[in-house]
């Protein structure tokens, strides 16, 4: 979703990668978008596919300055230095390796086990269901400040 917004704003070309962990995601968003407004140029800048990363077949041909000026790329090291291997002058990689997170717990979860567990969900929460976008959470009894 992130990656369709960043694109909706600057309104480019964008050609959507699909990773083999979720390769129907951002499908399921553009057909949503497709049938909101079919012709808005917005969505037909974007198309979503899938191919096995590090396919030198299609990565060579697509991943060319004359195509593109930026290659955006999440993922685990090997995924971003096969991406590397294709910059080039006119052509910059943008990358976002993988998440490193850590946490701070005050005392004050410690003080009961309700506010132990509120603590241990709070943080389970950040770091599965929001993929920690809120980077940190401050913790206090009975309060959460997402702080990211």
């Amino acid at each position: 979703m992130t990656s369709i917004a960043d694109a909706a704003l600057v309104k480019a070309v964008n050609v959507f990668k699909m990773p083999s962990a979720d390769p129907s995601t951002t499908v399921a968003v553009l057909r949503t978008m497709a049938d909101i407004a079919p012709d808005h140029p917005v969505l037909r800048s974007m198309s979503a596919v899938y191919w096995r990363g590090g396919d030198k077949q299609v990565e060579g041909v697509l991943y060319r300055s004359q195509y593109f000026d930026k290659l955006v790329a999440w993922g685990g090291g090997e995924a971003i230095t096969n991406a590397a291997r294709y910059v080039g002058r006119g052509f910059q990689l943008i990358a976002f390796d993988p998440k490193v997170s850590m946490a701070v717990i005050g005392r004050e979860a410690f003080a009961s086990e309700r506010s132990l567990r509120e603590a241990a969900d709070l943080a389970a929460a950040d770091a599965t269901v929001f993929n920690q976008d809120a980077s940190t959470t401050s913790y206090a009894p009975g309060r959460c400040w997402p702080s990211g």
